[in-house]
Order: C-alpha cells, then structure tokens, then sequence
C-alpha cells in the first residue's frame, strides 16, 4: 500500500456511484459482493463506516438527523493513512431522522435539502464512487488516472440500509447515476443510467464526532454540490 487517497477537494467533490449490477452468494451461502461495470468484474473486499453523529446540516438549529458515511471498497486501504490501492471506492453519506442514533432504513436522495423536506426522511445528497480507468490499481493518485479515471453522480433513488446486528449492514442501491466531466465540474448530459446492486459487510465504525459540533467540510470526501 503505497499510493497516497489524498485526493482533490474539488474532485472528491464529484465522486459518486456508477453502473453496478450484481450480488449473490455462492454454495456456501458467503455473501459474494460482485458487480460488473464496462465489462469488468470488481469484488467488494471491505468497508468502513465514519460516525459523524447527531448533525443538522441545513441550518445552524439543533440536530435533527444522525450522520453514518458508508464508505465500500475493493483492493486494500488505511483510511486513517489515507493510503488506498484498488480500483473502486464508494462513499455514501447517509442521514437517518433522530438525532439519538443512527436507525436503519430507505434512504431516499434530496437535491436541495431543507428544513421542510428533510423533516421525518432519512436522506441523503452525496453518494460518491471513483473508478480506476486505466488498470494501475490506484484513484487519482497521477496524471494518467486524472485523465482516465471515472466519475458518476447520484440523481436520483435510494439506498435501503439493513442492520443485521454486530456492525453488520446490507446496502441495496436502486438509483439513477450521471457521468461527470471532471474538468468543467458539470454533469455530462444524456448520461444518465439507472444501477441496482447490493453490498453485505462487516463495517468497523470509527468515531468522526467532535465535541462541540464538527465543521460540516472537515470530510475526507467533501460533497457534491
């Protein structure tokens, strides 16, 4: 593991989910975390959950929703180095309504949050993956992968998050994703494709609160805006 995750604000900015398809279990009944995209077949190896806690990320009034950030990835990575080697990262923030703990459920994307639809709604504006596009096993780390190297955007849909209890949780995406054009910062028109896949790992939480409240942009990954 020797490539560096830090990656450019205003690129992690844009990082989302692309075409994904598949997730079985073989005859040994082992969740299997497949998906094919272009023709390539990727194998979810692990995963990791941020803790933001109680936030509320639409005004300056108390917390209304619990912030987890679903982050899915193959190859190998220390978050905390920010080092990665593979070929695929995804990031999803996801808020559940309460601000006591973070409750599973449908989480459903909202373009310009509000205090008016986001009350009740487990939500969620940024959901983000990167694909390595010229096979080096690494994610923006040269010029060659800033060149090559893919982008979708969450549009529209949901994720469905399942507690299987022990930090175990099932992810099911059924969403609407568009490419983007790295170098404007703009949405690629007519590129908008629907995914559908679904991931089950064991997520080790690590603990991202800050007492007394957290600058909302102190992220690895910042939002899509």
């Amino acid at each position: 593991m020797q490539k560096s995750l830090r990656i450019p604000a205003l690129i992690l900015a844009l990082l989302i989910v692309v075409w994904i398809t598949s997730c079985g279990k073989d005859d040994g009944g082992k969740i299997i975390n497949d998906f094919i995209f272009n023709g390539t077949d990727y194998t979810i190896d692990g995963g990791v959950i941020y803790d933001y806690g109680a936030v509320n990320y639409v005004d300056i009034g108390d917390a209304t929703h619990y912030n987890y950030d679903f982050i899915i990835y193959d190859g190998e990575a220390d978050f905390q180095a920010e080092v990665f080697n593979g070929s695929f990262v995804a990031y999803a923030e996801l808020l559940s309504f309460g601000a006591d703990a973070f409750k599973s459920g449908v989480f459903t994307f909202i373009r310009e949050p509000s205090l008016s639809n986001v009350d009740g709604q487990n939500y969620f504006q940024s959901v983000t993956i990167s694909v390595d596009g010229n096979g080096n096993q690494s994610i923006f780390q040269t010029t060659e992968d800033m060149q090559n190297d893919l982008i979708y955007v969450v549009v529209g849909g949901t994720i469905t998050v399942i507690d299987n209890g022990g930090n175990n949780f099932t992810l099911n995406y059924n969403a609407e994703v568009q490419q983007v054009d790295r170098e404007n910062e703009e949405l690629i028109p007519d590129t908008n494709q629907s995914i559908a896949f679904g991931v089950t790992l064991d997520f080790p939480i690590e603990d991202q609160q800050v007492s007394g409240g957290r600058v909302r942009n102190s992220k690895l990954f910042s939002r899509h805006k």
